[in-house]
């Protein structure tokens, strides 16, 4: 048996037309926020690395400190490298991992497979930043 249908097409014309809402304009970037930015990652490596036994080893919350709770809690395996090659922070992701120091020092940024480094002076000091993709690249 077949079946008839009537559809009704309304216009609201209080909706209509809908405006685009554009972006508006950029703000600059300070040139002290990589610097500070630098400075946070770095305290962040070193409160985390007090953490354990003896005098010094604890630590009290993550409260003031959001970027010592992303580095901490984060999946993917984080490394902080002293532009010596001295490993100076892992995450727990990272820990178990064995992996050799990176010779990415002398640039600011480079990939190798799923490995990102991002190289950057802290007074003078050079660090550098590794992050390890978990998904390996294929997003």
């Amino acid at each position: 048996m077949a079946e008839r249908w009537k559809i009704y097409l309304v216009e609201e014309r209080e909706t209509l037309p809908v405006r685009a809402v554009r972006p508006g304009p950029r703000r600059r970037l300070d040139p002290e926020s990589p610097r500070l930015a630098a400075r946070a990652l770095v305290d962040a490596a070193r409160r985390l690395l007090r953490r354990g036994p003896g005098r010094a080893g604890w630590m009290a919350s993550y409260a003031d400190d959001p970027v010592a709770f992303l580095l901490d809690t984060m999946p993917s395996p984080v490394r902080l490298w002293h532009g010596s090659g001295r490993l100076l922070y892992a995450n727990p992701a990272a820990a178990e991992e064995e992996v050799p120091a990176p010779s990415a020092a002398a640039v600011r940024r480079a990939c190798s497979g799923s490995r990102r480094f991002h190289a950057f002076r802290l007074g003078p000091d050079a660090f550098v930043l590794e992050v390890v993709d978990v998904f390996g690249g294929q997003r």
